[in-house]
């Protein structure tokens, strides 16, 4: 990618407020306030360009006008734009910002306010940390540098790759310049910037990750040519764990190969740390504190409870995908089936750290475990989620049913029988109390929603608001003349977008339930209340 030819189109959705009376039958039990947010006019928005804020109260959609572009934001238009961004909303949902592009020149427009112009913006580049700051990546010239805050930090050959840490307070990204080698020309080198600190010790990181809260991070890296750190035997050259700004591991093997199974965690508290790993041949082993679990043919995505005292990591062994939890592997199939597609998901933690996770068994054949134990089997289950208060709930599907699964108890609800509960693809929701319920079914008559088990009237296709990311994923913007023979290599931080995690909707103050749907031509917003 150039960073000078940055394109990425966004439309905006011409916003206006009104509250209506519904005019299906209101539940009993159930207060539903709807305001009109927007209504089409024989335009369609931008496919993927339809954005609603976390919070779920405020949206942005894309619309293309002749061969320019505007976002309006809270029924306020933009100037049109040769191009623009998808818009991004900050955490709470009080800003919303994205990049256009007039006469050549870029600026990011925040709450309908232009900014400073740049020669480019990377669009997939504008982030808001989790306590609000605005970043991005620009072009100046032939150098590249991330702005954050209103505020341009070092210059490189190229940009790649921004996070923030879970409470926002620490930032890393990573900066690809031209170095010497000893063995041959100039090469372009990348490394990490962590905060104020240079880690040009470590090349062509990968897969960079904080802990939840503070400044701990992990990553894998490259040692350079001449490291004299670490410790002998132990870490070395070539690819390297990487924690807190040491190495602590060698990989082996094939370590590049599967890099994408070798990730940093750390538990909630930052007290705890996970990583796995092939450190020696085609064996993974996962290392949590320092104590090593294993070997397994895989071992991956290490994760905690939200005490820190318990711990898990999916493995594969002679019985196919399975889970480990405290180190111990849950065995459910001896066939090599395994558990399906479940690897890519997290395993669910409860308050006094029992684990679950969802299982396939079948081809349309689902149920969860909970601390080793299979539960009922099911045509399908959603991700099993633990309440505040500590119960295992999940949605499930029958053959002629569907119902909520709360701590073992089937609640089918009122209506007695709801259909299609996995085309929604969203689970159980609480409120932070947990003494709110809600999720979303699919009726012959469309989408409504589920709250403590009174059943809206049917709301249209509900929207989906992306949950507030902690990092802007995209490729470095320039490469440089191949590498000479020998390590390290060229920058190669090309990296698809992550998997974006979505909800439909959200508790907002108490036992409110906020969400956005459209309903043939309108755009809604519905509030949502226990009476």
């Amino acid at each position: 990618m150039n960073v000078k030819v940055f394109s990425s189109v966004c439309v905006s959705l011409l916003l206006f407020s009104c509250a209506i009376a519904p005019s299906e039958d209101m539940p009993p039990a159930l207060n539903i306030k709807e305001t009109v947010l927007y209504t089409l006019d024989n335009i369609e928005p931008q496919a993927d360009m339809v954005v609603v804020s976390p919070d779920h109260k405020r949206l942005a959609l894309v619309l293309k006008k002749d061969t320019t572009y505007v976002v309006v934001l809270d029924g306020k238009e933009s100037k049109p734009y040769d191009e623009v961004s998808k818009p991004r909303f900050s955490p709470d949902g009080s800003k919303c910002a994205f990049a256009a592009k007039e006469a050549g020149k870029w600026c990011i427009v925040e709450n309908g306010k232009p900014g400073a112009k740049y020669d480019a913006i990377e669009p997939k580049s504008v982030l808001y940390s989790p306590d609000g700051r605005l970043a991005f990546a620009i072009a100046k010239g032939d150098k590249q540098c991330v702005v954050m805050g209103g505020r341009e930090l070092k210059q490189g050959k190229a940009i790649g790759q921004i996070h923030f840490s879970g409470d926002g307070k620490h930032f890393a990204f990573a900066i690809s310049e031209p170095v010497a080698a000893e063995w041959g020309p100039k090469y372009d080198a990348s490394y990490l910037i962590v905060d104020t600190t240079e880690l040009k010790d470590f090349e062509s990181p990968m897969l960079f990750s904080f802990s939840p809260v503070g400044k701990r991070h992990g990553f894998i890296g490259t040692l350079k040519a001449g490291y004299a750190g670490g410790t002998a035997g132990v870490t070395g050259p070539g690819a390297n764990i990487i924690i807190d700004g040491a190495p602590v591991e060698k990989l082996g093997g094939t370590a590049w190969g599967g890099a994408s199974r070798q990730t940093v965690s750390f538990s909630e508290d930052c007290r705890h740390f996970g990583y796995s790993g092939n450190f020696a041949g085609d064996k993974y082993e996962a290392v949590i504190d320092g104590k090593r679990f294993g070997p397994y043919k895989i071992a991956f995505r290490p994760q905690f409870s939200p005490s820190g005292k318990a711990f898990g990591y999916f493995v594969e062994t002679d019985a196919g995908l399975q889970v480990a939890v405290n180190g111990k592997v849950w065995t459910f199939r001896e066939d090599g089936g395994g558990m399906g597609d479940t690897m890519s998901r997290p395993i669910a933690f409860s308050g006094n750290d029992s684990a679950a996770i969802r299982v396939k068994f079948a081809e349309n054949g689902y149920y969860v475990a909970e601390n080793g134990k299979a539960l009922t089997a099911y045509k399908w289950v959603s991700e099993p989620v633990y309440s505040p208060k500590g119960e295992l709930c999940y949605l499930a599907s029958s053959e002629d049913k569907s119902f909520l699964v709360r701590d073992g108890k089937e609640e089918v609800g009122p209506a007695g029988k709801f259909v299609d509960v996995s085309s929604t693809g969203v689970g159980v929701m609480f409120s932070p109390a947990g003494d709110a319920c809600a999720f979303i079914m699919k009726g012959a008559e469309g989408q409504f929603v589920i709250l403590n088990g009174e059943k809206t009237y049917p709301l249209g296709a509900i929207l989906d608001a992306a949950r507030p990311a902690l990092s802007a994923i995209f490729s470095f913007g320039a490469q440089g003349a191949a590498a000479p023979p020998g390590p390290p290599g060229p920058p190669t931080f090309s990296a698809p977008e992550p998997a974006t995690q979505y909800t439909k909707c959200c508790f907002v103050s108490g036992n409110t339930l906020n969400l956005i749907a459209r309903k043939d031509s309108k755009y809604i917003r519905y509030e949502i209340k226990v009476k």
